[in-house]
């Protein structure tokens, strides 16, 4: 009987044991999860900034060209006119 019961101990201990270390594995996981997801949520920010300035330069950039555009066609109609 009593190896029985230091069996059975046993085999609550390990399961114990088992049981701890899996929780243990699950709160470092989801610590590296949260940590994770702050990441990605930074580069998202990130990410709409670059996209902001993108913008921006693009808007630029057309402005730009019409001046350019603009420009030439003076300089063409005054060469012209001599």
């Amino acid at each position: 009987m009593s190896r029985d019961e230091l069996y059975h101990a046993r085999r609550l201990a390990f399961s114990r044991l088992k049981d701890n270390s899996h929780q243990v594995a699950l709160t470092k996981f989801n610590g590296v999860l949260g940590a994770n997801i702050d990441l990605i949520g930074g580069l998202k920010a990130k990410i709409a900034e670059i996209e902001k300035d993108n913008e921006l330069l693009a808007s630029e950039n057309e402005e730009l060209r019409q001046f350019t555009l603009d420009g030439y066609q003076i300089a063409k109609s005054v060469t012209s006119m001599d």
